[in-house]
C-alpha cells in the first residue's frame, strides 16, 4: 500500500504532497458509542454519574459538529475545483484538488479529489500519472464502511484505472481484472466510464465485435454523459471497430462514419488508441 501512495505522490499532479484522510465511519462510531453509553450510565446512578454522562454527550455533539463542518468544507473545495475543471481552468482545479488531498478530509472526499486529478492527467495525455492517481483513489476509498454506504469515488476510480491500463496497451490482463472485480455502480457516470473501459480493452485485444456490442448497448448513455473528448473517442472506437469488421455487424451491412474532432480531441484519440485516428476528420 505504501508504494501506491508513493507512486501517486511522485506524480507532477501531487508534487510530493502527502495523501491524508480519515475514515468518517469509524470516527462516527467513536462518537456514537460513548454517547449511547451515556444514557445507561446516568440511569444507573443519576446523582453521582450524571455529570459523566453529560460530558460524554457534549463530547459526542462537539465531535459531530467538527465532522460535519470538515465534510462540508471538503465537498465545497472539491466541487469548486470540478467547476474550474469544467471551464478548462486545469491549473486552478489541480491546486484545489491538492488542497483536499493534503488536508486530512474524509476518505471519500480525498478519494474523489485523487480521482479528479487522475482525470486531469488523462486530459493532459499523462497515462502513467493517471494510473498512479486512480490506484491511490481506490486505496483512499477503502476501509470499514456499512454495507449500505455507497463508494462512488471507488467505483469511478476503478473504471478510470481500467481504461488507463487498457489505453497504455501494456497491462491488459490487469485492466480486465479491475473490470471483473468492479461492482455494478448505480451512478450513470461510473457506468459510462466502465463501458468506455470495456470498449477500449476489447479494441486493444482485437475483439471488434465486443467493441460494437459494448458501445451499441450504452450508446445513449455514452453520448449524454461522457465529456467531449471521451465522447469523440467512443465514436472513433465504434467507427474503427466497424471498419475492421468490414462494415458488417451481426450479419448486417453497416457503414462506418467519419468522426468530427477538433485538435484536442484528435490528440486525445491519438494517445489512447492511435489506430482509431484514421476515422477522424477535422472540424
Amino acid at each position: 500500500m505504501s508504494q501506491v501512495w508513493k507512486d501517486a505522490e511522485q506524480t507532477p499532479w501531487l508534487r510530493g504532497e502527502r495523501v491524508r484522510r480519515y475514515n468518517p465511519t469509524l470516527a462516527l462510531l467513536a462518537l456514537l458509542i460513548p454517547a449511547g453509553a451515556a444514557v445507561p450510565i446516568a440511569i444507573g446512578d443519576p446523582e453521582r454519574l450524571w455529570p459523566i454522562a453529560m460530558l460524554l454527550l457534549a463530547w459526542a455533539f462537539l465531535g459531530l459538529v467538527v465532522l460535519v463542518r470538515r465534510s462540508v468544507r471538503g465537498v465545497r473545495i472539491n466541487n469548486g475545483a470540478v467547476a474550474l475543471m469544467t471551464r478548462g481552468e486545469d491549473l486552478g482545479a489541480s491546486n484545489a484538488f491538492r488542497a483536499v488531498v493534503r488536508g486530512s478530509f474524509g476518505r471519500d472526499i480525498v478519494s474523489m479529489s485523487l480521482h479528479n486529478l487522475g482525470v486531469l492527467a488523462l486530459r493532459s495525455l499523462d497515462l502513467p500519472s493517471a494510473i498512479a492517481l486512480q490506484r491511490a483513489a481506490i486505496a483512499a476509498s477503502g476501509g470499514f464502511r456499512f454495507r449500505w454506504q455507497p463508494n462512488l469515488p471507488g467505483d469511478l476510480a476503478r473504471a478510470q484505472l481500467a481504461f488507463a491500463l487498457a489505453a497504455s496497451g501494456e497491462r491488459l490482463e490487469e485492466a480486465g481484472a479491475v473490470l471483473d472485480a468492479a461492482r455494478q455502480a448505480p451512478s450513470p457516470l461510473a457506468i459510462a466510464f466502465a463501458a468506455r473501459a470495456r470498449a477500449m480493452l476489447a479494441a486493444r485485444r482485437g475483439r471488434f465485435e465486443q467493441v460494437m456490442e459494448v458501445l451499441d448497448g450504452e450508446r445513449a448513455l455514452l453520448r449524454n454523459v461522457l465529456p467531449l473528448n471521451d465522447a469523440v473517442l467512443c465514436e472513433a472506437l465504434a467507427s474503427y471497430a466497424l471498419a475492421r469488421l468490414g462494415n458488417t455487424y451481426r450479419g448486417a451491412a453497416r457503414a462506418s462514419q467519419p468522426v468530427l474532432a477538433d485538435d484536442l480531441a484528435r490528440a486525445y484519440v491519438r494517445r489512447m488508441l492511435p489506430e482509431a485516428e484514421t476515422v477522424l476528420v477535422s472540424v
